[in-house]
């Protein structure tokens, strides 16, 4: 009996110094801050993401933001440009002003650790890619409707009656679409002359439901040359336009108001002006 408790000691003993001899060191933390999104506006671009693991470190002074014109996150530390932000932000958003409607930018956020004089830099965030949209809001009205305009002209920014004077211009108009306001394009449009609206082909689609701001990138949409008119059912659907000239616009219902034949939508868009760049 002694002998099996002497053994089973001696088995315990070996388990627990072979447990304690291996490197029980913990994992160093991550420094890449994650999630990294944006929300696009006029001159600006607001980011957002989460903390790197290594923030709680005690030499973590924050972030900074890097921006470009083109991509930059795989370059060593030592090739960046200096920081968007002059001072690290400990915290976890930041505004980027002073874009340029009509240029790409590229952003990505860096944790630093040391001190201002004397720090080093982490790894970096994931990489995001945008540009200045022009932003609207405004109303249009259904097709029968014949005093109002039916008709949007995303480029000047206004509604646009729906005569042949202005079919050059017209991106997209508000129908009828089994009983419901539809968006069509212009090339649909009931006419003696369709000839005036052939070339003005433009594709609908809807993405969704919800913050006009969860929908910032279309290279996944379907557009397969057959997204012609789409229902609008309620308030809060989100579509994305694709104009006659390759432009794209991302639009969200407001509000809808009236009774037929004078039924109304108001709504906000956000107008790309770089020609087929589906991003916002």
């Amino acid at each position: 009996m002694l002998k099996k408790i002497l053994l089973l000691s001696l088995v315990c003993f070996l388990l627990f110094y072979l447990g304690c001899s291996e490197d029980d060191t913990p994992e160093p933390a991550d420094t890449n801050p994650r999630n990294l999104a944006y929300v696009t506006y006029a001159d600006s671009v607001k980011l957002t993401w989460s903390h790197c693991e290594a923030s709680s470190e005690n030499d973590f002074m924050g972030y900074f933001i890097f921006v470009e014109n083109h991509s930059i996150v795989s370059d060593d530390t030592s090739e960046l440009p200096d920081p968007y932000n002059g001072t690290a932000e400990l915290g976890t958003e930041m505004m980027v002003d002073g874009l340029v409607l009509g240029s790409k930018y590229f952003f990505h956020v860096r944790a630093a650790f040391g001190t201002a004089g004397d720090y080093t830099l982490g790894d970096p965030s994931n990489e995001v890619e945008t540009a200045p949209v022009i932003v609207g809001y405004d109303t249009l009205y259904e097709f029968a409707s014949a005093a109002n305009p039916s008709g949007y002209y995303f480029e000047g920014g206004h509604p646009v009656n729906m005569i042949s004077e202005y079919a050059e211009s017209i991106d997209i108009y508000l129908d009828t679409l089994n009983n419901r306001r539809a968006f069509k394009s212009p090339h649909l449009v009931p006419t003696e002359h369709p000839e005036l609206w052939e070339e003005r082909v433009s594709e609908v689609l809807l993405l969704g439901e919800g913050s006009f701001n969860n929908f910032n990138v279309f290279r996944d949409a379907n557009w397969d040359g057959d997204n012609y008119e789409v229902e609008i059912t309620v308030s809060s659907q989100v579509f994305t336009i694709k104009t006659p000239n390759n432009h794209y616009v991302k639009l969200i219902i407001v509000s809808t108001f009236n009774e037929a034949p004078n039924r109304a939508i108001g709504f906000r868009y956000a107008y790309q002006p770089i020609v087929g760049y589906q991003k916002f």
